[in-house]
């Protein structure tokens, strides 16, 4: 199972609250998360954009630090899933975006404060944050699994809040809404 997660720290943080204060979202931070198979049954990998880089942890070590806020099941296109995390995973380096966040930061406080919408050319594409990270595969599944004459997801994955994942994921049709399957409790290895 390949799942998209969006979280909270269970702490308090400075960063957290301030985006989803700004977004108005409950969520500060996203992910994706695929449960293992073979030797690593029973286990779940996550894949995300921290300030540390883009990494893959084990899903015990992010369930000790994160609440899930809301979480979706990819259904049917698992395989689909799984060729869209190599694409991004070969695609990303592992470092974080931290200028794309301050850009990030900029245009959600002018969407906030002002009400203005500001766009950018991103001058870093191999440097992600988070919503970004999930903002790409989900393109990039959308690119793997279009049939003919289908038109792919065009989005600008550098303009993605957490929150903005939201009506993107439930309008793709390949998703179901696991928040209550993927409870901070649920979510154990």
């Amino acid at each position: 199972m390949i799942h998209v997660v969006l979280s909270r720290p269970k702490k308090f943080y400075l960063a957290s609250w301030l985006i989803r204060k700004a977004t108005n979202c409950d969520a500060s931070h996203a992910s994706i998360h695929i449960d293992g198979s073979g030797t690593l049954k029973d286990r779940t990998l996550v894949l995300e954009a921290v300030t540390h880089g883009v990494r893959v942890i084990p899903g015990s070590w992010w369930r000790a630090k994160n609440d899930v806020v809301k979480a979706y099941k990819l259904v049917e296109k698992e395989e689909a899933g799984a060729e869209a995390y190599r694409h991004v995973w070969d695609e990303s380096n592992v470092t974080y975006d931290f200028l794309g966040i301050v850009r990030f930061a900029a245009r959600l406080l002018a969407r906030w404060i002002f009400g203005l919408n500001i766009s950018y050319s991103p001058d870093t594409p191999k440097r992600l944050f988070c919503s970004e990270l999930v903002a790409r595969w989900l393109m990039a599944l959308s690119r793997i699994t279009a049939g003919e004459g289908d038109e792919p997801l065009k989005i600008a994955p550098e303009m993605m809040a957490p929150g903005d994942l939201i009506p993107l994921v439930e309008t793709m049709g390949f998703f179901e809404d696991a928040s209550c399957e993927l409870s901070s409790s649920a979510i154990s290895t």
